[in-house]
């Protein structure tokens, strides 16, 4: 006859079970540093470590269950324990959550990490930054442009720990601006000297020859765009006489060619773009943008203006 399931995991951790049951901290604690070495399934004692995890009270409790999870090498407890960062309850007690992560390999969001170091003990805050400096949190590049804002009154408060502590995460942030353009594709540099050089492009992309004219570069999401004013060639939707505002992914163009010809885009936005994310690049020197590098543009023609965007 086949055993129900919470009976069979309470079989196999009779000993753990007892000692929850018991309500004494020692003994359970006790119980979790053990249940690496124990002969029920690896399974049965993982999942049982993860109900105490997610039930515990204590901090110290949650703090040996997540020990006894890395110590097994369990992947199954890396969402839970990224999840287990942002609950209230946590707080003050997440230094030991991280270690965990940190030896189960897992990836946790940037702005976990940054609440932390801003909000939390000490402990915790360290882990938070040795984290973020071993390349273990994830972002977006929306939060590439946000973190360094969140921690911008940080680097000019009282507490020096904590300056010092944003002061090296916007310094890795910094490095990883930089590597993107570093690794920049044979087209990215193209776009880079057609700008610098005010000189038009002429390409293929979704199938159709364009020319153009660059305007904005940088990165949305990883990949390589550009903010480009069309004004002239072939559209799938159809190209307005006056020519229309494109937005490139530069991994989809081919056949990139540098040519003499009018600047036919105007150096100003006067509307807000949603193209670039990251902008590298702007040909507007007053760009609100805020891009990475100044562009110095040379062989500059007088601009002649047929759109602003």
């Amino acid at each position: 006859m086949k055993m129900p399931r919470a009976s069979y995991l309470m079989s196999e951790n009779a000993s753990l079970e007892a000692a929850l049951n018991s309500g004494n901290e020692d003994k359970i604690v006790s119980e979790l540093r053990q249940i690496r070495s124990k002969k029920s399934s690896r399974q049965a004692r993982v999942q049982k470590t993860l109900d105490v995890l997610q039930n515990a009270a204590s901090p110290r409790v949650r703090n040996a269950a997540a020990i006894a999870l890395a110590d097994m090498k369990s992947v199954e407890a890396r969402d839970v324990l990224v999840d287990m960062l942002t609950l209230q309850e946590t707080k003050n007690s997440r230094g030991t959550l991280l270690y965990a992560l940190d030896e189960l390999r897992a990836e946790i969001p940037i702005d976990v990490l940054v609440g932390i170091i801003l909000h939390d003990s000490y402990e915790a805050r360290q882990e938070a930054v040795n984290l973020i400096e071993k390349g273990r949190a994830v972002w977006s590049d929306n939060d590439l442009l946000r973190t360094p804002r969140k921690l911008e009154n940080a680097l000019s408060g009282d507490n020096e720990e904590l300056r010092d502590a944003a002061s090296r995460v916007m310094e890795y942030m910094r490095n990883q601006e930089t590597s993107l353009i570093s690794v920049a594709s044979a087209n990215y540099h193209l776009f880079e000297r057609a700008m610098k050089s005010r000189k038009q492009i002429t390409c293929m992309y979704g199938g159709y020859s364009r020319e153009l004219c660059p305007v904005i570069l940088g990165h949305s999401q990883g990949q390589e765009k550009a903010l480009t004013y069309q004004f002239g060639g072939q559209s799938k939707s159809g190209l307005p006489k006056a020519g229309e505002w494109r937005c490139l992914f530069l991994s989809k163009v081919s056949n990139v060619q540098l040519r003499d010809g009018r600047w036919f885009v105007g150096s100003t936005h006067t509307q807000p773009q949603g193209c670039v994310e990251i902008v590298d690049l702007d040909v507007n020197p007053s760009s609100p943008y805020q891009p990475k590098r100044q562009l110095t543009a040379v062989g500059r023609r007088p601009p002649r203006r047929r759109a602003t965007g």
